[in-house]
């Protein structure tokens, strides 16, 4: 078990700023925005937000980059975005989450365009009892990949009904990586017609490797494709604001089949509308398990496979991996959805000497993506110049089929009694975050963070005090009679 890292909650959603090296970190972070009113129903703004950060572990190093880097134009329900700009996908509680399964607080932001209908809207002619909200989006993976330079298509569509106190939910997310330079085969399909084949999930041209053809492209959608189911309600009482919330993710076609499909993240969230003196304003609960993952079974058949041992075909899905997109849902060794899951780094931060099996022929980058957790967060204030939230989780990790199975195509676990892995028992892992914001006055807050980590994995405390003095401009020449 190693120790030279921070805890949890000190790294994860926080949008990739600090990494689990950095135990002896200042940050100084620097923003500016600015917005002006075009004309009554449009507003255009920038926004820019730099961070210079110091090192202290072994010896001094510093870096200064751009966090965020974006100009927005909003024309009554409708907001373009270019750039780069912080933001979650798919519903859960934010800052008490422990993180979206789609795109969560815990990686970088992406440069890309965007646009979306970010609050609910009244569907034509339905007088408001039916709404929608969704998202368009092409965006640039530019960090160092397997394959790099590919490319990120997201969109989305959310319906509720409205006009009632209890409003009910359902949208669908799809995410596809795509494009870009594969590293011993070449530009990967990325054409104008492949980009409609990406739209529409439909196969791709294969590439070749050294000459032998990826089929993986011809069988199946082209890209890595995966997403979220997103079902939910809303309920506004006199005093209390209810919100459940399921997301239920697939990465593949057998993913897909929702009901048989029994992995997700479910949450409940509680807000005292009057948040404003309340010890207790917020709280919030989430289960998680990602466990089945369409079936422990092998995905086809394949020679000497015991016949499945009695599972049917089309599971063992993966969840954040691809055999041709090796990276994983990840930006800048951050993954993109849910921080409970683990990196090959990470997970050798913790096991020094551990050895993913599927490493010579895959190389998958996320190696523990069988979960289960519990987590609960609620914040409020002590008093009313002084805020708090508390989070705690705690988490079961197995691993991955592959790494269960001694490979993704194998059954090792069955047929050797000597194969030995390191998430099998799984092993529990807890995580704890303490926060409190002291108000100075309204531009000056005052805060202080500790973190702590205990279980089978990590053993780690953490402390993070901060200092933020913040203001706004917006322009607004246009005069409303």
């Amino acid at each position: 078990m190693q120790k030279n890292h921070v805890p949890h909650y000190m790294v994860s959603n926080r949008h990739g700023i600090l990494n689990l090296q950095d135990s002896r970190a200042t940050l100084l972070r620097a923003n500016l925005s600015v917005g002006y009113q075009l004309f009554k129903k449009g507003h255009l703004s920038f926004g820019a937000d730099a961070i210079y950060k110091a090192n202290y572990q072994h010896k001094l190093s510093s870096s200064i980059f751009i966090q965020q880097g974006y100009a927005t134009f909003q024309y009554d329900f409708l907001k373009l975005i270019i750039g780069k700009k912080e933001r979650t996908v798919g519903t859960h509680a934010n800052d008490l989450s422990s993180g979206s399964l789609a795109i969560s607080q815990n990686a970088a932001p992406i440069p890309q365009i965007l646009l979306e209908v970010p609050q609910y809207t009244s569907v034509p002619f339905t007088k408001g009892y039916l709404q929608f909200k969704g998202t368009y989006a092409h965006a640039w993976l530019n960090d160092q990949r397997f394959i790099d330079d590919s490319f990120l298509h997201e969109k989305s569509l959310y319906v509720r009904l409205g006009k009632f106190k209890f409003k009910p939910y359902a949208g669908l997310v799809h995410f596809v990586i795509w494009g870009g330079q594969h590293p011993t085969a070449g530009e990967v399909p990325s054409s104008f017609r492949d980009y409609l084949r990406v739209i529409t999930s439909s196969s791709g041209e294969g590439i070749s490797s050294n000459g032998n053809p990826i089929f993986g492209e011809q069988l199946n959608a082209l890209g890595d494709n995966l997403g979220i189911l997103d079902v939910g309600a809303n309920l506004s009482l006199k005093s209390l604001k209810l919100q459940l919330y399921y997301q239920k993710p697939y990465e593949d076609r057998s993913g897909t089949r929702f009901l048989k499909n029994r992995d997700g993240l479910l949450g409940l969230s509680v807000h005292n509308n009057n948040a404003g003196s309340a010890f207790i304003s917020k709280l919030n609960y989430e289960y998680v398990n990602t466990l089945y993952q369409s079936g422990p079974g092998l995905t086809d058949p394949r020679p000497n496979d015991y016949g499945n041992f009695g599972y049917k075909y089309g599971g063992r899905d993966n969840y954040y991996n691809n055999y041709l997109y090796r990276s994983g849902w990840t930006y800048k060794s951050h993954i993109l959805g849910t921080p409970l899951f683990f990196t090959k780094e990470r997970t050798q931060t913790y096991i020094k000497d551990f050895s993913d099996p599927d490493s010579n022929k895959f190389d998958f980058n996320i190696v523990n993506n069988r979960v289960v957790a519990h987590h609960i967060g609620f914040g409020g204030r002590l008093i009313p110049q002084l805020e708090y939230k508390l989070l705690a989780t705690t988490t079961l990790n197995y691993g991955t089929y592959g790494g269960q199975n001694g490979g993704i195509q194998k059954w090792e676990s069955r047929t050797n009694p000597d194969y030995i892995y390191e998430f099998s028992p799984p092993l529990r892992q807890n995580y704890l975050l303490l926060e409190t914001t002291f108000k100075v006055n309204q531009t000056l807050k005052i805060s202080m963070i500790y973190t702590m980590d205990t279980g089978e994995l990590s053993e780690n405390k953490g402390l993070m005090l901060g200092i933020k003095w913040s203001g706004s401009t917006f322009i607004n020449p246009y005069n409303q009679q």
